[in-house]
């Protein structure tokens, strides 16, 4: 069978006309596609998606090092005996080149055609670990090659602009707020954290890139000699020790975030503390982690809408109010009614 894809949805086939018999294949084909007003060879532009498979044409080495995450990183492909027309890639969710923000599209995938029968491609890595590039290669005389790249997906020398901050609006809650936990008891085990990350934002990529806790460097600033928590740096996991207050550092390449955490007694494993570490972080010279970004409120009308723009105005004051270096209770106290006594030190 021999298909030709227009590129709006427009596929023609030579199924029924083989079955009728009467004609050879390509006489079939050929009557077929001028009837169409389809003409060789493709072009660099042109949106038909191949007329017969032609896998046989490329061949595509698996790189033998990592690839390096948002850096353009350069694939040899192996052209045998025709004229590539164009290339289109695709890896997941992620696409195959940069792009600077959700709103604004991705850049087209490019190639270089080499004088030796070789053809360069470049692709841009938005995830960490094993990824595939999805290939399909259009060449000038209607053939069509598809071929997948698999390839592991580490750290080069791009430095990211930040950790722990607004990457476009990507992000699942505010990684800056305090973390509570609860103290062991009697031979009884305390409250882990098991799901403290670290996410890093890097130019091309619009969404967060989480880090592996292992490439992070960690550090307990604590109020006394025992600390409050201790880290397993191969994991990330927080454990309590003992009730108090500690500051959990995490370093990557020059950029810090630090976490406070607040361990209770078990005998009052509800106890709350607003205070954000305030008196740790002046004692260490640790400033306050910024407060995050207004969100957008919704656009529509409705009392279901109006509870929820209250219940986002409402968190906004709380999160604002444990990031800021003014006092807890004049920031919120409008929104969530807190008395005085209630204020933290």
């Amino acid at each position: 069978m021999v298909t030709e894809d227009s590129g709006a949805g427009g596929y023609r086939s030579n199924c029924d006309e083989l079955k009728q018999g009467g004609k050879s294949s390509d006489e079939i084909v050929a009557a077929m596609l001028a009837e169409n007003h389809s003409e060789l060879p493709y072009g660099l532009q042109d949106g038909r998606k191949g007329r017969f498979v032609a896998d046989d044409r490329i061949e595509i080495a698996t790189p033998p090092h990592p690839l390096n995450i948002a850096e353009d990183n350069a694939i040899v492909m192996e052209v045998h005996g025709a004229t590539v027309a164009r290339v289109e890639c695709d890896s997941w969710n992620t696409g195959c080149t940069r792009r600077d923000g959700y709103t604004k599209p991705p850049l087209p995938f490019t190639f270089q055609q080499q004088g030796d029968g070789e053809v360069l491609l470049q692709v841009f890595p938005g995830t960490l670990g094993p990824a595939e590039f999805s290939f399909s290669v259009f060449f000038a005389d209607g053939g069509v090659a598809h071929k997948t790249l698999s390839a592991n997906v580490g750290f080069g020398t791009k430095q990211p602009r930040g950790i722990n901050m607004p990457c476009e609006n990507d992000g699942y809650g505010n990684p800056n707020l305090p973390q509570h936990l609860v103290a062991p008891n009697a031979g009884k085990p305390a409250s882990a954290t098991m799901d403290l990350w670290v996410h890093a934002c890097f130019d091309g990529i619009p969404g967060f890139v989480v880090l592996p806790p292992r490439e992070l460097t960690y550090r307990v600033l604590g109020e006394n000699v025992k600390p409050a928590i201790q880290v397993d740096s191969t994991t990330g996991q927080v454990t309590a020790l003992g009730p108090g207050q500690a500051l959990l550092e995490r370093e990557f390449r020059g950029l810090k975030t630090d976490t406070c955490f607040v361990v209770a007694p078990s005998s009052e494993p509800d106890a709350g503390d607003l205070s954000n570490c305030r008196a740790l972080r002046a004692k260490i010279g640790a400033p306050l982690p910024e407060p995050p970004p207004p969100p957008k409120m919704p656009q529509f009308g409705g009392q279901n809408v109006a509870d929820m723009i209250r219940e986002m105005q409402r968190s906004q004051a709380i999160q604002t109010a444990l990031l800021s270096r003014q006092r807890l209770v004049g920031a919120v106290n409008d929104h969530i009614g807190i008395e005085p006594e209630a204020e933290a030190a």
